[in-house]
């Protein structure tokens, strides 16, 4: 998947952009001063080593986790569009809804990539997130 989707950088030789003539003529330019960033789900869990000087001094605060997760491809960039494309299924779990034992690492899970993505909103801000999943959101019991 992640190779399908190394398309979406315009920065590649074979991006989607211009084999399907998306971006309107004089903004091209434009295109070559994005950056994008294709990562799993399983980038965006809160870190859980010891050895990371971070981790010594308490939990991995949100500046901490897009420094770890965002910088290396998109600097300090902030005001992100997220587009998720298929993450797992991710959904918010309702506090009231009941679940067993056995769902837990499925709600565990499903929560990862949101979890995530409020710390960057919080360090960074996202404008947007645009979401392709089947099932964007889990139904109520």
């Amino acid at each position: 998947v992640k190779e399908r989707l190394a398309e979406l950088d315009p920065h590649a030789t074979a991006n989607a952009y211009r084999s399907f003539d998306l971006i309107p003529p004089g903004l091209s330019a434009l295109l070559g001063q994005a950056r994008v960033l294709i990562t799993n789900w399983h980038q965006l869990s809160p870190s859980t080593d010891p050895k990371r000087s971070v981790q010594r001094l308490g939990a991995e605060s949100a500046a901490a986790f897009c420094r770890r997760v965002i910088e290396p491809a998109l600097g300090k960039k902030r005001r992100i569009l997220v587009l998720n494309d298929e993450a797992h299924h991710p959904y918010r779990h309702s506090s009231t809804a009941k679940v067993t034992r056995e769902e837990m690492a499925d709600v565990e899970r499903a929560t990862v990539w949101i979890d995530g993505l409020d710390r960057v909103h919080r360090d960074r801000e996202i404008l947007r997130c645009v979401d392709l999943s089947a099932t964007p959101m889990v139904g109520t019991r």
